[in-house]
């Protein structure tokens, strides 16, 4: 079990689990189309940046605290474009 001093912890640990479990069950066949998406790219501000956070998705790696609701948002914003 994770101990953490908070409730608040516990929340983001489940939402970072959840994260990951939709990322493996989704196929990445289309990711490259974030490219192309203005959202992501508002998002992240930049191709470059925008580019890594999309290797990131596409190749399963982990993501940092630092960086998880931006590639969280950029998550959501590919399986709306897969609808």
């Amino acid at each position: 079990m994770i101990r953490t001093k908070t409730k608040n912890n516990y929340l983001k640990i489940i939402e970072v689990y959840q994260y990951y479990i939709e990322r493996e069950e989704m196929d990445m066949g289309g990711i490259e189309s974030l490219m192309s998406n203005w959202d992501a790219i508002n998002l992240f501000g930049t191709y470059s940046s925008l580019r890594r956070g999309v290797n990131k998705i596409k190749q399963k790696m982990p993501v940092g605290k630092k960086n998880f609701d931006t590639q969280k948002k950029l998550f959501e914003i590919y399986k709306i474009t897969l609808k």
